[in-house]
């Protein structure tokens, strides 16, 4: 197979982000990165790439999506991993998004993988969301997943902001965070241009 995973991957999942772009779909893309999970959320970044697609045609969805989700990556012992769990960004195109996840939310849930529609919220107050939030409850502000056939899942954006600057001070171990050589400079950018300052006698994320 042309594609490896560390002995320490157990699972995998796909993370799947809509860049919009202008109105007439020039300049949109997916941002699609692929992590495996070892023993205390021990990761590998497998793969990241950026192909570019009308994020607002559904047709495009499953052009580039389809094939990313049902793509294997195999470990040296010959076992297959399809992605576990793929979250979907929800934000930006919202029908989209529930469109594609109820199109094919059953097929692939019967070879256990599992499609979730996400959207970050973020801090009301002195009100943190944990970053696994649950269905959310305000999913009824896009018209598409009124009708409960797809949830809406949150992801609170300032726990799960504090996880991952957690992990990144891992260095081995459950919890450390792999990064394969060669990976962009603005990819490593993005991940790193925030930083927490004080605010209020509380701690919040703001860009560098």
């Amino acid at each position: 197979p042309e594609f490896y995973v560390p002995d320490g991957v157990a699972m995998t999942s796909l993370g799947i982000d809509i860049q919009q772009g202008a109105e007439d779909g020039s300049g949109s893309r997916f941002a699609i990165e692929r992590v495996g999970w070892g023993v205390g959320e021990e990761s590998w970044s497998l793969d990241y790439h950026e192909p570019e697609a009308n994020t607002r045609d559904l047709r495009e969805w499953d052009r580039v999506l389809v094939p990313e989700i049902e793509r294997a990556f195999h470990r040296r012992d010959g076992r297959a991993f399809l992605p576990m769990a793929v979250c979907i960004d929800a934000g930006n195109n919202p029908d989209q998004a529930a469109a594609f996840v109820a199109k094919h939310q059953m097929r692939l849930r019967a070879r256990g993988i599992f499609l979730f529609a996400v959207k970050g919220i973020g801090d009301k107050g002195a009100t943190t969301y944990r970053t696994w939030a649950g269905a959310a409850a305000n999913a009824k502000s896009f018209d598409r997943f009124a009708d409960g056939s797809v949830k809406l899942w949150n992801v609170g954006n300032r726990e799960a902001k504090d996880t991952i600057a957690a992990h990144l001070a891992v260095t081995h171990g459950p919890g450390a965070v792999h990064f394969p050589r060669g990976r962009s400079d603005l990819w490593v950018k993005g991940l790193l241009a925030e930083t927490q300052v004080e605010k209020g006698g509380r701690l919040v994320w703001e860009y560098l």
